[in-house]
């Protein structure tokens, strides 16, 4: 497969992947000739990555061409799709279009459903985190990777100090892992050394609906100090307030 097409909102996972796949395609002591990443800004980056990716690579290894936040997600020219639809199915083994993006992309594009024709598709979503089994069990995930064993109590104290950001939680994993020495990690010791950075809103939203205004305010200013974006944080305050009243 030449072509590869990743999207999500998980940026830990996916540009994890992105890494992994230039390690596999790319010769170290070439990559600097056989990478190359085109941003979407220009009106020239379709056509060039286009003729790149047809470009046989310079000295070892393959050639890697990597579109984020392509244009050729949204719509295209007729000219640009003729384009595509004679390129992919000719695409050298030795090369590899790598597309990527935040959100999913819309299948009614023309294009869109000519990448999916050719290219290997790989989702990276981010688990809401209001789900936090789900978060947990990303948490186990990773602590197996890292070489670390936490108790039950303690994957929740992270859940809590971290939300959903899984870069952070990856991070956090590896202090406790150097801070622990081999022993299993307790909640006390997540309280002791991860630092509280995400604020769940599931939490303000039961304050308001138990009416404890005081409470309700501290968890305003702790999804605030989170970088919380204001207007959904009063998004939460009136949806709650609405179904109280």
């Amino acid at each position: 497969m030449s072509t590869y097409l990743y999207f999500g909102e998980n940026e830990f996972f996916l540009s994890r992947t992105i890494k992994q796949l230039k390690t596999h395609t790319l010769d170290q002591q070439w990559s600097n000739f056989n990478y190359t990443e085109y941003p979407p800004e220009s009106k020239e980056t379709i056509p060039q990555a286009l003729s790149d990716i047809m470009t046989p690579p310079v000295g070892s290894g393959g050639r890697l061409v990597h579109l984020p936040n392509s244009t050729l997600l949204g719509v295209c020219s007729k000219e640009i799709l003729l384009q595509l639809e004679s390129i992919l199915p000719k695409i050298p083994s030795t090369n590899t279009l790598l597309i990527t993006n935040t959100h999913k992309p819309d299948a009614r594009n023309k294009s869109v459903n000519l990448l999916l024709e050719y290219a290997q598709v790989q989702e990276f979503p981010l688990i809401p985190q209001w789900q936090t089994q789900a978060l947990i069990q990303q948490a186990r995930t990773l602590a197996d990777e890292v070489g670390v064993t936490l108790t039950t109590d303690a994957y929740k104290v992270l859940i809590d100090y971290t939300g959903n950001h899984t870069r952070l939680i990856f991070t956090e994993l590896e202090k406790l892992k150097t801070y622990a020495l081999g022993k299993t990690v307790n909640g006390n010791m997540v309280k002791e050394l991860v630092s509280e950075s995400a604020a769940n809103s599931l939490q303000l939203a039961n304050a308001i609906r138990l009416g404890n205004i005081a409470q309700a305010l501290e968890f305003v200013e702790r999804l605030i100090n989170c970088n919380e974006p204001a207007l959904k944080i009063t998004v939460y305050i009136n949806r709650e307030s609405a179904f109280r009243n």
